[in-house]
């Protein structure tokens, strides 16, 4: 865990100082759908897991920055603040924020919101071989 959290923190701080200086970053989870690939590709040592990967450069076309949950939703002082009423109304705001996010930049090939994307990964069986990987990495804790 504190493994997975210090990669997390070097990579933000990497994104950070890269768009710092102009560059654009792209964080590339999908690399965690074929990790035997990938760490086949990439000479991935034994007791080494690619968490994710983070792509910089010059961005040919500058696009809009996606919209993201409202801070609220997100952040809280002090414990966990939640009134279920307020909650549900600031996604139904997200919802109709990233859908109209998504048909303007796909000139109206996509329309989907975020409630629904969430639904339709949370519904299915994702990465069922990550266990069976992280073991025969070696580090499972015995």
């Amino acid at each position: 865990m504190v493994a997975c959290i210090d990669a997390a923190l070097a990579a933000q701080n990497a994104a950070l100082a890269a768009e710092s200086m102009d560059l654009g970053i792209c964080y590339i989870g999908g690399i965690r759908n074929n990790l035997p690939e990938v760490s086949a590709i990439l000479n991935i040592p034994h007791r080494v897991i690619p968490l994710f990967a983070l792509v910089v450069g010059y961005p040919k076309n500058r696009s809009d920055k996606k919209p993201r949950l409202p801070l609220s939703n997100i952040y809280h002082e002090n414990g966990y603040q939640e009134d279920k009423q307020e909650f549900i109304g600031q996604l139904e705001g997200y919802n109709e924020t990233i859908s109209s996010y998504y048909e303007l930049r796909t000139k109206g090939k996509r329309k989907d919101t975020w409630t629904g994307q969430m639904a339709g990964m949370l519904g299915k069986k994702s990465r069922l071989y990550m266990k069976d990987y992280v073991e025969k990495q070696g580090l499972k804790k015995h």
